[in-house]
């Protein structure tokens, strides 16, 4: 079997062309959505002080704006129609988050994130053993767990679900031989292209949530009922977009 030519410009020629297109199916997520939720992560960023010199307060904020950062990739991978790529980045920001939640949670931990502590190291498993122990403990990761697991399938790892819908072998016609193929791009109907991404936007959403007291705390001046707000009717207006969305893609089944 031969293996296809492939080329570099070509590549970007069709992530560009990907781009575009999928910026059209999700205008309204991308112009309106999009822009509500950068905005909220963005809020209290500018009333923290740039001197802080407490260890833990800056290792926190740290996460944070890496988490924020993934917002950003994880959006354009899909654009891009990257979905694995874009559930890893999504997956990235999660353990971001988990981590931070630990931190914020237990801050006397400081030193066992700094020095890799297994615990740290696989900090999903740990905060999983935390909440069977005990449901009170690290209450709002439930949803946050969920989502890692479903980019862990399919994002994050060489595992066989990750790559074999990718693979195809392309008959050349009157010689009995094939041509081993790799889609590089993941292409999807509007309706689930619009489905991941308000997905997307939901986790990160989630992941706002967990910095929300300890943000609100560290930014002085900021008008932390108008934030709250803003956050919650943001989480509440995509659940409700990601319902319709289920129920269209059931439908469509």
């Amino acid at each position: 079997m031969n293996l296809p030519e492939t080329n570099l410009l070509g590549f970007v020629s069709a992530e560009e062309h990907n781009l575009l297109v999928s910026l059209v199916k999700c205008h309204r997520d991308i112009a309106l959505a999009f822009p509500r939720l950068d905005g909220a992560y963005q809020a209290p960023i500018q009333h923290i002080e740039d001197n802080i010199n407490n260890e833990h307060s800056q290792t926190v904020l740290a996460l944070y704006l890496f988490t924020h950062y993934h917002l950003y990739l994880s959006t354009v991978m899909l654009l891009r129609c990257h979905l694995s790529d874009s559930l890893a980045s999504t997956r990235k920001a999660i353990d971001a988050t988990l981590t931070a939640y630990r931190l914020i949670a237990e801050p006397n931990t400081l030193e066992e994130y700094k020095s890799q502590h297994r615990n740290y190291q696989f900090i999903k498993g740990y905060i999983e053993r935390k909440r069977k122990k005990d449901p009170a403990q690290f209450p709002i990761a439930g949803p946050l767990i969920e989502v890692h697991d479903k980019c862990s399938e399919f994002g994050s790892h060489a595992d066989i679900g990750s790559f074999v819908h990718r693979i195809n072998i392309e008959d050349i016609e009157g010689t009995g031989k094939g041509i081993y193929k790799v889609g590089m791009f993941q292409t999807m109907t509007d309706t689930e292209t619009r489905h991941h991404m308000v997905m997307t936007f939901l986790a990160f959403t989630s992941m706002l949530k967990v910095f929300q007291d300890f943000l609100g705390n560290l930014a002085k001046g900021l008008d932390r009922a108008a934030w709250t707000n803003t956050i919650d009717g943001l989480q509440a207006a995509i659940y409700t977009e990601a319902a319709q969305i289920e129920a269209n893609l059931k439908d469509a089944a």
